[in-house]
């Protein structure tokens, strides 16, 4: 189902922020040949490539995913499309193979687009489905971040509620507005998806969820 369509009366200043603060600790997952701390560029296909904020050629901010702990940053990558109501949930070990999950800190206060709840999501002219609509409306939501990009001139990034782990948050940094990158890498918290160890202690945080990396190295 798409979202509603972005306002023409939207002014900036209409949406909620929240300070991020300095030294807050962020997990994210990616590839190892990845810098933790690098952005990624925007899709080139607006409509059919990308997550759910994630800048396009329309809106060309690189764009960089985090969450507050590590079993969101988890989820997010790697349970974002899967039927919630399924009773579990085996994720095959080519989905994070050469993959990492590292923490990173803050340098400075970041001022965030609040969606963390029905009043902030209102205040920017929408409704649940910006924060709930799964793969097939992404188009829709990255066009509604797009639109809010533009609007709120000062704003760094969004911050809502996970799909996956509400209601804890996850976060979307944009890059032209975090140069220089504002974090840091706490490399001894790191987790290697692709190791023995590293596998074990994800599927300790995924257990919760009834959800485990099947395969891999033993």
């Amino acid at each position: 189902m798409p979202v509603r369509v972005f306002p023409d009366h939207y002014r900036e200043g209409d949406a909620r922020c929240e300070l991020l603060p300095r030294g807050t600790l962020l997990w994210r997952v990616h590839r190892v040949r990845r810098d933790a701390r690098a952005f990624v560029p925007p899709r080139a296909d607006p409509v059919s490539a990308g997550a759910r904020f994630d800048g396009t050629s329309l809106w060309p901010y690189s764009f960089y995913y985090a969450a507050d702990l590590p079993e969101t940053a988890l989820t997010e990558s790697l349970m974002r499309d899967r039927d919630p109501t399924a009773e579990a949930h085996l994720i095959g070990y080519e989905e994070v193979a050469g993959r990492r999950l590292s923490a990173v800190r803050t340098t400075r206060e970041l001022r965030l687009l609040r969606l963390c709840s029905a009043t902030d999501v209102r205040a920017v002219y929408q409704d649940e489905r910006l924060l709930w609509t799964v793969d097939e409306s992404y188009a829709h939501t990255r066009v509604w971040a797009g639109r809010l990009w533009c609007a709120e001139g000062s704003a760094e990034g969004l911050l809502w509620m996970s799909r996956t782990n509400f209601p804890e948050r996850a976060l979307m940094l944009f890059g032209d507005r975090c140069d220089p990158v504002p974090l840091e890498q706490v490399p001894a918290l790191n987790v290697e998806l692709s190791e023995p160890d590293g596998l074990a202690a994800a599927n300790g945080l995924l257990r919760p969820f009834h959800a485990a990396i099947a395969g891999g190295p033993s």
